[in-house]
């Protein structure tokens, strides 16, 4: 563990124009707190972030002239009109295991409180077994009639979350986690986007912390997990260059893809590989004939499955590599609690090391090219792990959880064949 344990961290999300908060360097629960990280709202739309020390209370006047030096315009003045639409039905699939209900109820309550008018919430619950309590836990969950419960047998948040698509009754779909709660505008901000642009197949927010109270939580916040800020929408797709080349399926290009932010007046390229930075399965929006033209989510991935991780990389991945269009909106937020404990921290950059390596793998069993592209990153990968970039992490992270995650890539392809080797439980409830 590192010598330099980190503090509990204050996390407040602003709204620009309302009250803003003072904030308190005393915790609830005692003891106090060594910052605070504020992220910043403006007309439903993420515009920043900004750490300050909390060595005193900070006035919400004070808070304001923080955010107005750090953020400027971003902070004080209006920006690009958000897209206006109808409010289609979106149905809204949660995978869970009930296993943290506490967690579950949080989720749930969130996301029966958000400001849109038509949605239904497919919880499905994951647990191969049929207990006695089940009949009763299902009926207290769906007590609001917009909330379903339905089960899956077969493991994995892969297997759960094709079956919640399977049973939508939109072809909006969108995914989150039961270990977090959606913004109050999250479904308008989704809806908005599909209708602003009709020809993107997923769209993508950010996925904030709700709570940085451990130094797990804070370490994980700094492990390089989390999804680029973007403050813009941006939209992600391949160019097609390479299309009607000879080989061009084996041309560079094939892996690239471009990024386009609004009201940029140029793109930025990104390899394929780096799928992760586009989307990740906490904030997830899929036009439901697209991720069924994907065969959905690959049930070999993710959580409860061998390979532990990585459905969402995958099918992010897979879209992209067959002409289809993401766009990431700034007003799409979701927060995640984050374990709270070291060795559930350990774990789960494990399971990501596993994770991520097991998608690359699924991507080359399903297209042998995609070696070639691999072969592009492999370079970019080893400076990322070994170079100046991982050098700047150890000075306030974990060299053990490095060593851990790098432990999970070596080990996720043998991982993704064992999920090809199980012969699955299968079975809706």
């Amino acid at each position: 563990m590192a010598d330099d344990v980190p503090g509990p961290v204050r996390v407040v999300l602003v709204e620009a124009g309302a009250e803003l908060p003072r904030l308190s360097p005393d915790r609830d629960t005692g003891g106090r707190y060594a910052g605070a990280l504020v992220f910043a709202v403006r007309e439903g739309r993420l515009v920043g972030e900004v750490e300050l020390p909390l060595e005193h209370a900070i006035s919400g006047a004070e808070l304001d002239e923080h955010l107005r030096g750090a953020l400027g315009d971003r902070w004080t003045e209006a920006g690009p009109p958000a897209p206006a639409g109808p409010a289609p039905f979106i149905s809204v699939v949660v995978a869970t295991t009930m296993q943290r209900l506490e967690e579950l109820d949080r989720c749930l309550a969130s996301l029966l409180a958000l400001e849109y008018p038509d949605f239904e919430v497919i919880l499905v619950d994951n647990r191969p077994d049929a207990s006695p309590q089940r009949a009763a836990l299902h009926a207290r969950l769906s007590q609001d009639p917009r909330v379903r419960v339905v089960g899956e047998a077969r493991p994995g948040i892969s297997a759960a979350r094709n079956h919640g698509a399977r049973v939508a009754r939109s072809d909006l779909v969108a995914f989150t986690d039961d270990d977090a709660v959606a913004h109050p505008g999250w479904l308008r901000a989704i809806a908005a986007r599909f209708a602003a642009e009709p020809d993107v197949d997923c769209v993508s927010g950010v996925v904030l912390p709700a709570e940085l109270e451990t130094p797990a939580q804070i370490w994980f916040e700094r492990s390089g997990s989390k999804l680029e800020q973007w403050y813009r929408s941006v939209s992600f797709h391949n160019d097609g260059a390479w299309r009607g080349r000879t080989l061009g399926g084996l041309r560079r290009a094939r892996f690239e893809i471009t990024a386009t932010a609004a009201g940029a007046d140029r793109s930025d390229t990104y390899l394929l590989y780096r799928a992760g930075k586009f989307g990740m399965g906490a904030n997830l929006a899929f036009r439901r004939s697209a991720l069924q033209s994907l065969g959905g989510f690959d049930q070999r991935l993710g959580t409860g499955t061998p390979a532990r991780g990585g459905e969402d990389i995958a099918a992010i991945a897979r879209l992209l590599h067959s002409g289809g269009r993401i766009t990431m909106d700034p007003a799409s937020i979701v927060l995640h609690y984050h374990r709270r404990d070291y060795p559930g921290l350990q774990r789960q950059m494990y399971g990501y090391g596993v994770g991520l390596t097991a998608a690359l793998t699924a991507l080359v069993r399903s297209d042998v090219r995609h070696l070639v592209g691999l072969a592009h990153t492999v370079l970019l990968g080893l400076r990322v792990l070994f170079g100046k970039s991982a050098e700047r992490r150890a000075d306030h992270y974990p060299t053990e959880l490095a060593r851990i995650e790098l432990r999970g890539l070596v080990a996720g392809p043998f991982a993704y064949l064992r999920s090809l080797l199980t012969r699955p439980r299968t079975g809706a409830r």
